[in-house]
Order: C-alpha cells, then structure tokens, then sequence
C-alpha cells in the first residue's frame, strides 16, 4: 500500500485515479485530431506552445473542475509563478502538461505524453 493510501482511505484514492485516467484520455482524443495540424508559437525562448496544448489543458481542466471544484487545479500552459506560490496551502492539487513532449508533437514523433499528478497535502 502506498503512503497515499495510508493517509486517506483508499476510496478516494480509486475515484481520484480514475478521473485521472479519464481526464488523460480526454486530453489524448484532443491531441489526436491535431496531428499534424499544429502551428507553434514561442511562449518563451525555446519553449514552443501549440493550440494542442492549449485545447488539451481546456479540456482536462474543464473534466476535473466538474468532478472536484474545491480542487486547485496548475495547468502548464496557464499557470503563472505568483499561483503556484498561493497553493501551499491546498489539500488537493491536479498539476497538469497537456502535452508532454510539445517539440517531438510538432514534428510529428510519436514521443509525447500527457502527465497529470494529483498532490495531497
């Protein structure tokens, strides 16, 4: 048993890895209808963001706020430093990249995730 699930009952645990599982399928349906279809723009040096990304976190974020709107939610392509400073305090924290591995999507390399992790405090 992990120390997650020592820590709070094993329930949650199940519900929390589920909607994780769903959210990332979501995310997946989004990323398959723009392959190789993306234009990308800079969102700082050398780090490309495209409308996949974007349009991915949209739609993960949009399926975990309807099930845990308590929930802080830190989006890669949405959060800023001064928000991630303000979820110290959080129990329960989603962190998102909707498109893990943007360069390799762009390109048209089959190497790219989407990563979710769930914090609990």
């Amino acid at each position: 048993m992990s120390s997650l699930e020592t820590s709070v009952s094993s329930r949650p645990v199940t519900l929390w890895r589920k909607t994780c599982i769903a959210a990332a399928r979501l995310g997946g349906e989004v990323l398959k209808r723009y392959r190789g279809k993306v234009t990308a723009r800079e969102k700082q040096p050398k780090d490309l963001v495209t409308e996949a990304d974007l349009e991915s976190q949209r739609v993960i974020e949009e399926f975990l706020r309807q099930r845990f709107p308590t929930h802080r939610i830190l989006g890669e392509e949405s959060i800023g430093v001064a928000e991630v400073a303000e979820t110290n305090g959080d129990q329960v924290r989603w962190i998102i990249d909707p498109l893990d591995g943007t360069t390799n999507f762009i390109h048209g390399f089959p190497q790219y995730a989407i990563s979710i992790a769930l914090a609990y405090r």
